[in-house]
């Protein structure tokens, strides 16, 4: 199983990228499609989308995930679950070491 920053790193691998922030050095170019579809599915463009499942404007353009792709919802919401798990409490809280006073 793959670390929640793994798991970031794949999604981040297939967002598609505008031209310019890779000429401008801003990220690297998406990976090559190949013969299978990303879990996630990520659109962006310079206008924010009129029917998204969820949308990020970061500096000035638009991220989206479709609201008609639902194989891509699946796997956004699934990571989500998973990013609050590792972000919750109990995750975090260190062992409790009882020692008998005598």
């Amino acid at each position: 199983m793959r670390s929640l920053l793994g798991v970031l790193a794949a999604v981040a691998e297939e967002i598609q990228v505008p031209e310019e922030d890779v000429r401008g050095g801003e990220t690297v170019a998406t990976r090559e499609p190949g013969s299978r579809r990303p879990a996630i599915v990520i659109h962006t463009g310079p206008t924010k989308p009129t029917a998204s499942y969820v949308a990020a404007q970061i500096d000035g353009k638009w991220f989206w995930v479709e609201r008609a792709d639902f194989p891509s919802k699946v796997a956004f919401t699934i990571r989500e679950i998973l990013k609050l798990v590792a972000e919750s409490p109990s995750a975090i809280a260190p062992p409790v070491l009882t020692i008998p006073a005598g």
